[in-house]
C-alpha cells in the first residue's frame, strides 16, 4: 500500500548495513483503513533512503502495544544494551519509553505515562546525559529524565517556540553544539 506514513525516523545501523525505519501508520484513522493496533511501522532497506522517493521493504506494525502510537524516537542506549523507544501514547497523549533486544521489537515499556500532555518526543544527549524532550499541547516544550521520565521542568527558550496564533502541538529538536559555535 502507498500511505501517508510520517513523523518517521531513519537509522543506518553499521552492523548490518541496512537503513531502519519507524514512523507513524496515518495511513488510516483509528483502526479505519487498517491501521495497525500500535500506530507504528517499522521497515529496512539496503539501498539509502534519504533522496528521493524510497521504497523500503520489510515493512510490518510494530507489535506488542496495548495502546495506539505516535511520533516515535529510537535509540540504542549502549549502556543498557538495549534499544530504547520513546513514543506518545495517543490515550490521552503522554509520552513513554519501551525497551526491546532488537530495534523491532518486542518492546516493554519500562517508564510513563507522564503526567502532562505531550507528543512529539525526541531522546537526545547533552554531554554524559540523556533526556527525552516533547512539546505539549499547553504550549512549553517539556524536559524529562532518561530513562525514568521524571518531570523536569520546561525547556528555556530565547524564541517563542509557537507562531502569533499562540500555543499549538510543537516538536521538539533539540541537538548540541560545541562550545563557542557561533549560531
Amino acid at each position: 500500500l502507498l500511505r501517508n506514513d510520517y513523523a518517521s525516523q531513519i537509522i543506518y545501523e553499521d552492523d548490518t548495513k541496512e537503513w531502519l525505519a519507524i514512523g507513524c501508520d496515518f495511513g488510516g484513522v483509528a483502526g479505519r483503513e487498517g491501521r495497525g493496533a500500535s500506530g507504528l511501522v517499522v521497515a529496512r532497506s539496503t539501498h539509502d533512503p534519504r533522496r528521493g522517493l524510497s521504497v523500503m521493504g520489510n515493512a510490518r506494525q510494530l507489535g506488542g502495544f496495548a495502546e495506539m502510537h505516535e511520533d516515535p524516537c529510537l535509540i540504542f542506549d549502549a549502556g543498557a544494551k538495549k534499544w530504547r523507544l520513546a513514543t506518545c501514547c495517543l490515550n490521552g497523549f503522554h509520552t513513554e519509553l519501551f525497551e526491546a533486544d532488537t530495534w523491532d521489537g518486542p518492546f516493554t515499556k519500562i517508564a510513563g505515562p507522564t503526567k502532562d500532555d505531550s507528543t512529539g518526543v525526541l531522546i537526545q544527549k547533552i554531554g554524559d546525559t540523556r533526556y527525552v524532550f516533547s512539546g505539549s499541547k499547553a504550549g512549553p516544550m517539556l524536559v524529562y529524565s532518561y530513562p525514568d521520565l521524571k518531570s523536569l521542568g520546561e525547556l528555556k527558550l530565547n524564541l517563542s517556540q509557537h507562531g502569533p496564533q499562540g500555543a499549538l502541538r510543537t516538536w521538539p529538536n533539540v541537538f548540541p553544539l560545541p562550545a563557542g559555535f557561533p549560531y
